[in-house]
C-alpha cells in the first residue's frame, strides 16, 4: 500500500511538472508569434521612413536647384535639380512597394505621388517659362501659384505619414519592453513553482523513505520476538 502511495505521488508529481513545462512553452510560443508581428511592423515602419524620406531629399533638391537657377540664371544650380530628377523614378517606386505592407494608406500614397507628378510637371514648366524669357512668371509660379500648393501639400503628407510611423516604432519599442518583462515574470513564476514541486516530491519521498525504514525496523523486532516466543515454548 506504501509503495502504491509513493508511485502515485510520483506520478502525480511528474504530471504537474510536465504541466507546468507545457504551460511554459505556451507563454514563449505566445511571445515569440508577438514578438514576430512587431518585428513585421517596425521593419514596414522603417521602410516607409526610408522611402519617404529619400522621396522628400528628391522634392527638397529639385526645388533647391530650381530656386537657384530661376533666380541667378545659372544652369549649374540646375544640377542638384537633375540629379533629384534622376532619383525620383526610383524613390516613387519604392512608395508604391510600400502599398502591400500598408493597404489602409493606398490613397494617402496616391495623393501624395499625385502631387509629385503635378510639382514635377509644374517645375518643368517653370523653368521653360524662364527659358522663354518670362522669369517673373517663372518665380510667381513657386512662390505663390499651383507649384508652391503641391510642394506643401508633399510636405505636409510626408510629414503626417512620418509622425505616424514613428509612433509605431515608440509603441513597438514599448510593447517589447512590456513583453520582457512579463516573460521574466512568468519564468520566474514557473521556475518558482517547479522549485517548490520537486522540493515538495523530494519532502514526500523522504518522508515516506523514512517511514519505510521505521516499518522495516518494526518488522524486524515482531519477527525477532516471534522467533523468541517461540524458543521458549
Amino acid at each position: 500500500m506504501q509503495k502504491l502511495y509513493t508511485r502515485r505521488n510520483i506520478i502525480a508529481s511528474f504530471l504537474f511538472i510536465a504541466g507546468v513545462i507545457l504551460l511554459a512553452g505556451f507563454f514563449a510560443y505566445r511571445n515569440i508569434s508577438q514578438a514576430i508581428n512587431q518585428t513585421r511592423h517596425v521593419n514596414a515602419s522603417l521602410q516607409s521612413l526610408r522611402a519617404l524620406e529619400d522621396l522628400m531629399d528628391d522634392m527638397q533638391d529639385m526645388e533647391t536647384g530650381q530656386r537657384g537657377f530661376l533666380v541667378s540664371g545659372n544652369p549649374v544650380y540646375l544640377e542638384p535639380y537633375q540629379a533629384g530628377l534622376d532619383r525620383l523614378a526610383k524613390d516613387t517606386v519604392a512608395i508604391l512597394n510600400l502599398i502591400p505592407l500598408n493597404p489602409e494608406r493606398v490613397n494617402i500614397y496616391r495623393n501624395l505621388l499625385g502631387f509629385v507628378v503635378q510639382k514635377k510637371s509644374l517645375s518643368d514648366q517653370s523653368i521653360r517659362l524662364f527659358g522663354q524669357g518670362k522669369k517673373e512668371l517663372a518665380l510667381q509660379s513657386i512662390q505663390t501659384g499651383s507649384e508652391r500648393m503641391a510642394m506643401d501639400s508633399i510636405r505636409q503628407i510626408i510629414s503626417s505619414l512620418e509622425t505616424e510611423d514613428r509612433l509605431i516604432l515608440k509603441q513597438s519599442n514599448t510593447k517589447r519592453q512590456d513583453a520582457a518583462q512579463t516573460t521574466t515574470r512568468i519564468l520566474i513564476a514557473l521556475v518558482s513553482i517547479c522549485f517548490f514541486g520537486l522540493s515538495w516530491l523530494l519532502w514526500v519521498l523522504l518522508k515516506e523513505e523514512s517511514a519505510g525504514k521505521k516499518l522495516e525496523q518494526q518488522n524486524a523486532y515482531l519477527a525477532r520476538l516471534t522467533e523468541q516466543s517461540s524458543d521458549a515454548i
